[in-house]
């Protein structure tokens, strides 16, 4: 091993020391190292902290949303989109106006970790030799939903606004196309227009950034109180506003929460009991978006004396998919 590599491995080792304790065992640990590793080579960056952190958070949620018989490999794909989230989420505006173009392939150069993440990803694809127009379509929405929402007047915006948004925003269509490409989940025409009537993803996505919502409400309240202009949209800071009462909007939302995850059973069922009910590929993706959305619960649940430390109780009434 080269010393800058030796470098690299110890920046690694101490940085993550302090996530260790919350590490769910051997593969964890491996995912979040190679991770941090890879990350650091590849960008050439210092800022071994932030890395620590981003690689944790994305190496927890892999290991709780991925498919359970996904391999080591499969992951560390994975991870690289995940990586492009979390730089994505807290880019600033400006950022994803240079990485949009260049993931539209017109030749625009967006120097940086963002498009480095996702050329690296896309690379991965193309050695697996897989369609990458599912991913890439669910990504820019991804992108230039969080560029309008880093823009929009978070005091004026309206429910409808704000669910349209953040369908994509959370980044669920891209996550589970991410893991649809990886695997290489191809539809006939019939099945895809059956998932597609579902909505299924949608479904999905609405029931993952409920949950989120659910979970960060202490800290967006403060974060609304103390610096209005940085707060991040809450769905139950919305209701709490159309209601008054922060009681009320709590439950109405976790009730909700509770009453789309029923719906998502549902309609899974009626797939499941149609024409396309033995084909694989549609066993496959409903095992994908399952498997992310209880993942989310079980990640949030984990990371509870993290990220949302008053949360415990409340994330306990949610029901799984």
């Amino acid at each position: 091993m080269s010393r800058g590599a030796l470098t690299i491995s110890h920046r690694c080792s101490e940085a993550l020391s302090r996530y260790a304790p919350l590490m769910v065992g051997e593969h964890h640990h491996a995912l979040t190292h190679r991770t941090l590793a890879w990350a650091l080579e590849r960008t050439g960056s210092l800022d071994t902290e932030r890395h620590a952190k981003e690689a944790f958070l994305s190496s927890t949620f892999e290991v709780f949303c991925a498919p359970p018989d996904a391999t080591p490999d499969e992951n560390f794909v994975s991870m690289k989109f995940l990586l492009v989230f979390f730089r994505a989420d807290d880019a600033k505006p400006s950022v994803l106006d240079e990485f949009v173009p260049h993931m539209d392939g017109n030749g625009a150069i967006a120097p940086g970790e963002l498009s480095t993440y996702y050329d690296e990803l896309l690379m991965d694809f193309r050695e697996l030799n897989r369609d990458t127009r599912g991913f890439r379509s669910a990504l820019r929405s991804m992108c230039t939903s969080m560029q309008l929402e880093k823009r929009a007047d978070k005091t004026e915006m309206k429910e409808s606004e704000y669910r349209q948004l953040r369908k994509h925003i959370v980044g669920v269509p891209a996550y589970t196309e991410c893991w649809r490409t990886i695997r290489g989940v191809s539809f006939s025409p019939g099945l895809e227009a059956a998932v597609r009537q579902a909505r299924l993803q949608e479904l999905a996505a609405e029931i993952v950034y409920l949950v989120n919502d659910i979970g960060s409400l202490e800290r967006d309240e403060a974060t609304a109180q103390d610096d209005p202009d940085n707060v991040d949209p809450n769905f139950v800071l919305l209701r709490m506003r159309a209601l008054g009462c922060r009681d009320a909007a709590l439950t109405e939302v976790v009730q909700l929460e509770n009453q789309r995850i029923a719906d998502f059973q549902r309609l899974e069922r009626l797939l499941l009991q149609s024409e396309h009910g033995s084909d694989p590929a549609l066993c496959a993706y409903l095992e994908i978006l399952r498997s992310t959305i209880n993942g989310n619960l079980a990640t949030m649940k984990h990371l509870v004396p993290m990220r949302y430390p008053s949360a415990g109780n409340v994330l306990e009434q949610i029901h799984l998919a």
